[in-house]
This record gives C-alpha cells, sequence and structure tokens, in this order.
C-alpha cells in the first residue's frame, strides 16, 4: 500500500443506517524521527454497489502525543498510515478516490497540556501523487457550525468528544 511502519489501534466500527464510523488510534514513523499517533474518526457512505459518496476523515492531535511528532508537521504521512490501515485491516475496501477524501485537524484542550482555547478545526488540501499523500498544499480555518454542517450531510447529529472517543476505543493514554 502507501505507507510503512504504521498501525491503528484499537479499532471500533460503527454502523448507524447510512453512515459507518471508524475510530482509532492512528500511529505513524514521523518524518522528525520517532512515532506520533492522534485520534482518527472516519466517517463515510457507501450505495449498494460499495462505492463511497462521501469520505470524511476528522484527525484529532492527543495530549499523549509527544510534541515533537504532533501531526501539524507531518499531516501527509499521518493520512499515509491512516489509509495502509484501514485497507489492511479491511476496514476501508470501498472505492474512492484519494482526492475526494475531506480531511479535517482538530485541536483543542485535549491536545496539551498547555493552557489551549477551545476546540480548532482546519480543512486540510493534501496533495496525492496517485501513489501517496504528500505535503500539506493549504489548509482553511473552519468553525464548528462547518463541520456539525458536515457531519449532519452523513446523518450524524453531533460532533462526540475527543474524550467520549477516546472511552469508547478504550484508549486511556490520553490522561498521561
Amino acid at each position: 500500500m502507501i505507507s510503512h511502519n504504521c498501525r491503528c489501534e484499537p479499532f471500533v466500527v460503527q454502523h448507524t443506517d447510512p453512515t459507518t464510523i471508524i475510530k482509532t488510534i492512528v500511529h505513524w514513523q514521523h518524518q522528525r524521527g520517532g512515532e506520533g499517533h492522534c485520534l482518527a474518526r472516519v466517517y463515510f457512505q457507501s450505495d449498494t454497489n460499495l462505492k463511497i459518496n462521501t469520505l470524511f476523515v476528522l484527525l484529532s492531535e492527543i495530549r499523549s502525543n509527544p510534541r515533537f511528532t504532533g501531526m501539524g508537521a507531518d499531516f501527509g504521512d499521518v493520512a499515509n498510515a491512516l489509509i495502509t490501515c484501514l485497507h489492511e485491516n479491511k476496514l476501508l475496501v470501498l472505492d474512492i478516490a484519494m482526492t475526494d477524501i475531506y480531511w479535517i485537524a482538530h485541536y483543542g484542550r485535549f491536545s496539551s497540556y498547555d493552557a489551549v482555547g477551545d476546540d480548532t478545526f482546519f480543512h486540510l488540501a493534501l496533495a496525492w501523487d496517485g501513489q501517496r499523500f504528500q505535503d500539506l498544499q493549504k489548509e482553511q480555518p473552519l468553525s464548528i457550525q462547518a463541520v456539525q454542517a458536515t457531519l449532519s450531510s452523513l446523518n450524524i447529529l453531533e460532533l462526540e468528544s475527543v474524550y467520549q472517543a477516546l472511552e469508547a476505543i478504550g484508549w486511556t493514554r490520553h490522561n498521561e
């Protein structure tokens, strides 16, 4: 596939007709050295031919990940690791163009022990070379209302908090 030295664990898959939600901690080899990890939530709907109509990925920086290996400096590798893990675990075997994935970065009080503000979201435009995601081309701030509108289009009524998502997958390191 497109990435090596990556893993996603644990996984939780929820089916809320017609949307599938995958929650996991994605681990990747950071370009600065060492391993990075973040919470990934993948939302998608598919038709009867297994064609994905919408794929929405929300990547949340969590405080158990060392600053040196933060996702903000390595979005292409995070994306490659996540897609590889989803394919290897047969969680994403549906048909979608990689350029059609809607990527969002998410930061907030759960991202650091330092005093940081409320939830902040950025739409990420990642370059795709036909084999791998490359560097970030552009990021655009998003309001919580814009994120909620996207989720609403997938029949998700509200964004689950990072702490709820981490608890759902059994990740306890966020309290370290």
